[in-house]
């Protein structure tokens, strides 16, 4: 079961998205231009953060990384910074102390409550769930289903896969690995239900 926080992130990322009518691929621009928030991209010869949101009194900017030549990756770090904006208590927690710069790296990898929200916040975000089962439904189950959300949604195959474990019906897990160590495992609900039949 999903914690609770988790999915009200998601929640209110698709809230936003129904609210505002927005379609498939979400423009993240527009959002971020709506609330005034300026976005720069970072260049592409530093490596390092994913993206940034820098504080000025009450303006706001989104620095996103390039070195990393994929679009879905840089639209999910924008979605993400964000999410820093919109989800309750996050601007108070990323800035306190003084603080005007916060930083995010990529990956679901993060043990930090605050950088889970945010992940979740941005796959609702790029790919709210009324909007993809629908493009999901209408390929087969699967790898083919995950590729065709990717394109639709201009999402990364890695945040399309994850996110496409929590729309299925099908039995399928995610599982990312380096180094012969489970960086971090995503299923449907139809791969716990069976793992617990005898």
């Amino acid at each position: 079961m999903k914690d609770f926080k988790l999915t009200q992130a998601i929640s209110t990322a698709e809230k936003i998205v129904q609210d505002e009518n927005l379609v498939l691929p979400v423009d993240v621009f527009s959002i971020a231009e709506q609330e005034n928030i300026h976005i720069e991209p970072k260049p592409d010869s530093v490596a390092g953060v994913s993206g940034m949101l820098l504080r000025y009194r009450e303006q706001f900017t989104i620095i996103y990384a390039t070195h990393i030549k994929n679009e879905g990756f840089q639209r999910f770090s924008i979605a993400h910074e964000l999410s820093h904006y919109f989800l309750p208590s996050h601007p108070e927690n990323i800035f306190r102390d003084g603080k005007n710069i916060h930083e995010s790296h990529a990956g679901f990898t993060s043990s930090n409550q605050i950088e889970k929200e945010t992940d979740h916040f941005a796959a609702g975000l790029l790919m709210p769930k009324k909007l993809i089962i629908k493009e999901a439904g209408k390929c087969k189950d699967g790898l083919s289903s995950i590729e065709h959300l990717s394109k639709i949604c201009k999402t990364s195959l890695t945040s399309s896969a994850i996110r496409y474990t929590e729309i299925t019906d099908a039995a399928v897990a995610v599982i990312v690995s380096s180094d012969n160590v489970v960086e971090y495992c995503f299923c449907s609900s139809a791969i716990n239900l069976k793992a617990f039949r005898t």
